[in-house]
């Protein structure tokens, strides 16, 4: 590269024919050029195509102009601000403060103006005058409108929005230990609500916003970096890969999703690189659980008393000498099951991330480990986490931009009877707080036979696994291109592609007991070990299984955007059309008995036929969708929103696949009236909207006529099971999707000293929800009453929260 930064100029002899043959020179010669333009020439470049080759020039006229200033952003208490953006007004030249708020940066012109943001801080014009070192002191905003806050497709000014939307960063909660961001949105959103039944390692959490709408699925529709995915998707994620969170929670911001955000819409936006030298972060964490509340159970003499009092049985009856051997176990508690196996879990995270770059190149590349283990020795929970996220600004008005990610995981767990779909384990957590109290679970250290009812120390350690392995991989490439011909103007092409795998394994064997000697049924005070063993009963035949699923879908997106002030009118406005296909399907098989070794190997299992089975699935989805929005502000003081999707889905019938989803908000600034005078008031604005969203998440192609594996029959002398098919049932041509009508009244206010108000009250309607009927038909027709549309829910409420800014924390009220 020496003999390159030599000459004013050099080729890189590629014909574009070969560039479109190999798709991943073209993503290295782009990411080249950023990082010559970075590195060899910057910040004075000039990249131009000729035919065939691609120059690379240096602007000598224009180096010899060029002038570096430096300085340092600090908030009103004199804290350094790390990357805070400072901008050349009128250019896209800029860069970011490093850790300790240093800046430096080129600029053509000692009288230009710098601008200087940073997150709920006002953003700040510096006028150079002929400085090189600047110290710029950014002012606390108390409103927070000059933050940007992610809608759909795009972003918004917070001092422009007429929906209800609520959102945050994370770097206030990157250090709490957990692992899913549902858990940690807790209390952190107004208008979310989160809750679990249960605790075991790697289940999420449930996340509803508002208030349901429908008995069928509420989940809201979730986005990372403009493309839907799955609430698994969510939660794979890492908290140090994310930047920000919004939550859409009125139908006039959900409805640009249409048929998929009746429940609310989710938004995420990963982390990106920023303009600057190179910044990495390193966050470690540790943590243990430990229960602050048990349940009080009663005692084991308590449960005996009563037992004497309703019944005389033999076996369900206590003696005096069996009451009087439990009150020396556990000052007559009895055995304590689950303090026997429980142990304190803990969890740790380790995350490192390198971000940095130039005008040209910007580039983020993060990683993380987390582990976590359960209350039992056998539950843990594994992710891994790796993104890289690249920005390359290929000439003055084309930025390319890709985002890599992975992610894996193990999930593991012992498969305890009774709870083989139960990944949560509230079976299992049941059984230890009220087992038999008076039975010991361990005798010298091993697992006695305790009867029919087993042993629950053997079924906890030794009686098998379920281990589910999971890998998502994802890709999205996108183009953006701004229209030189008219100022404003841009369009931007986006390409993701998703593949996930998913395998479950199940090892069910039995596990050893050791017999016992010298007790009664409620009396084992002098119960030894025989020092024979035997087999537990459970599982009545041992088994290996396997499944594996696999999942990919796409989405290409097509989008023009126009952003441009007209005087005192603003106008921000969209077209977009959107493409997506999803193809899932699974296949698994299992075996039982083990006739040589009881291994977790496939070889080791029976290989006569009538001891394997197998089976699978496959299905698919499509949806095609046209979007537009429409955003008008005067003088920021009156505002007005429009948007519409309409829908397409494949589940449904063709005359019914189509649908309109329209919405429209309003907003007044009450503040920036002539007549308005309240001193402590800073800021009133009044919103309202009215839209209309709807749920496609229904059982799918019930609109045709289908047939299913039926339970077959037997015939012949050496009968054999012959598999048949079956009617699938009565069909619903007119079956479509559910629609919600959302109406939302609001009002925001800032005070003067650092308090911010919101209040919305609003209503929603869903309507054609789909359900099953409780007629019956006869049996002789062959078939049930297929669901249909008749179902409708009504929920309304009020939601307001409080935000008081003190230095640079923020506290949340709802």
């Amino acid at each position: 590269m020496k003999k390159v930064d030599q000459q004013r100029s050099f080729h890189l002899a590629c014909p574009y024919k070969d560039l479109l043959k190999i798709k991943l020179t073209i993503l290295i010669m782009m990411v080249f050029i950023g990082w010559a333009k970075a590195n060899v020439y910057e910040p004075n470049t000039k990249v131009s195509f000729d035919t065939g080759t691609i120059t690379v020039k240096k602007d000598l006229e224009s180096i010899e102009q060029s002038f570096v200033v430096k300085g340092t952003v600090t908030d009103n208490y004199g804290e350094p601000l790390p990357g805070a953006n400072i901008m050349e007004k009128g250019t896209s030249n800029g860069t970011q403060t490093d850790f300790d708020g240093n800046f430096q940066l080129s600029v053509l012109d000692l009288e230009a103006i710098l601008e200087v943001s940073y997150l709920g801080f006002g953003t700040k014009e510096v006028p150079l005058k002929g400085l090189t070192i600047l110290k710029i002191q950014l002012e606390e905003s108390a409103s927070g409108l000059d933050e940007v806050v992610l809608v759909g497709y795009g972003s918004q000014s917070k001092a422009t929005l007429t929906g209800s939307i609520t959102n945050m960063t994370t770097e206030k909660i990157a250090q709490i230990p957990s692992a899913d961001l549902t858990t940690l949105l807790a209390g952190r959103l107004s208008g979310v609500t989160v809750s679990s039944n249960t605790g075991m390692p790697g289940i999420s959490s449930d996340l509803t916003i508002r208030a349901r709408g429908t008995w069928n699925n509420a989940t809201p529709v979730y986005v990372i970096d403009g493309i839907v995915k799955s609430k698994a998707d969510f939660d794979a994620l890492d908290v140090n890969e994310v930047e920000e969170v919004s939550i859409l929670k009125d139908a006039a911001s959900g409805a640009i999703y249409g048929a998929r955000a009746a429940n609310g819409v989710v938004l995420v936006n990963t982390k990106k690189g920023h303009s600057g030298k190179p910044t990495i972060n390193y966050i470690s964490t540790y943590s243990v659980e430990k229960p602050t509340i048990l349940p009080d159970m009663m005692s084991g003499i308590d449960i005996a008393n009563m037992a004497n009092t309703i019944s005389e049985t033999s076996w369900f009856s206590w003696s005096q000498e069996d009451l009087d051997w439990l009150r020396t176990v556990n000052n007559g508690y009895g055995y304590d099951y689950l303090d026997e196996v429980y142990k304190d879990p803990y969890s740790s995270r380790h995350a490192v991330s390198i971000s940095g770059g130039s005008d040209a190149v910007k580039y983020y590349i993060g990683g993380s480990i987390f582990k976590q283990t359960g209350f039992l020795e056998p539950i843990t929970y594994d992710k891994n986490n790796l993104r890289a996220n690249i920005d390359v600004k290929i000439s003055n008005n084309l930025t390319a931009n890709v985002n890599l990610a992975i992610s894996n995981s193990l999930r593991q767990r012992m498969d305890p009877p009774g709870d083989g779909s139960d990944w949560g384990g509230e079976g299992l957590w049941t059984k230890l707080q009220t087992w038999n109290f008076y039975d010991p679970i361990f005798i010298d250290g091993k697992a006695p036979n305790l009867g029919w009812l087993g042993n629950v120390g053997g079924l906890i350690n030794n009686s098998g696994y379920m281990k589910n392995r999971g890998q998502n991989q994802n890709a999205v490439l996108s183009l953006t291109y701004n229209i030189p011909t008219l100022e404003g103007l841009s369009a931007k092409v986006t390409y993701a592609n998703n593949q996930s795998t998913s395998d479950v394994k199940i090892f069910q064997k039995k596990h050893t007991l050791y017999e016992i000697t010298g007790h009664t049924p409620h009396d084992f005070s002098q119960v030894k070990l025989t020092g024979q063993t035997v087999k537990s009963n459970w599982p009545s035949r041992e088994s290996l299984s396997e499944t594996a699923y696999f999942n990919r879908s796409y989405q290409f997106n097509t989008q023009i955007n126009f952003k441009r002030a007209f005087g005192y009118h603003g106008i921000d406005a969209l077209l977009a059309y959107e493409q997506s296909e999803g193809f899932n399907n699974n296949f698994g098989a299992g075996r039982y008995d083990f006739p040589v070794l009881v291994r977790d190997q496939w070889n080791q299992t029976s290989g006569v036929p009538e001891d394997s089975w197998a089976g699978g699935s496959e299905n698919e989805t499509g949806r095609l969708s046209y979007v537009g929005r429409l955003n008008y502000d005067f003088k920021s003081k009156y505002l007005l929103t429009a948007s519409f999707r309409y829908d397409g889905s494949l589940i449904f019938k063709p005359s019914e696949r189509w649908g309109l989803f329209p919405s429209v908000s309003a907003g007044w600034v009450v503040s920036e009236e002539k007549f308005f005078d309240i001193n402590f008031i800073e800021r009133l604005k009044l919103r309202a909207s009215y839209g209309t969203v709807g749920n496609d998440a229904v059982d799918p192609w019930r609109w045709q006529e289908q047939y299913v594996g039926g339970t077959g029959y037997f015939l012949g002398q050496s009968p054999r099971e012959v598999k048949g098919i079956q009617y699938g049932g009565i069909t619903n041509p007119l079956m479509t999707w559910e629609t919600s009508e959302s109406t939302n009244f609001g009002l925001d206010i800032n005070l003067t000293n650092n308090l911010s108000f919101t209040l919305d009250v609003w209503g929603k309607r869903t309507k054609d929800i789909l359900g099953s009927q409780l007629d019956e038909l006869s049996s002789t027709v062959g078939g049930n009453i297929p669901n249909t549309n008749y179902g409708e829910m009504k929920s309304n409420g009020y939601l307001s929260s409080k935000i008081t800014r003190i230095n640079q924390l923020t506290l949340i009220r709802a």
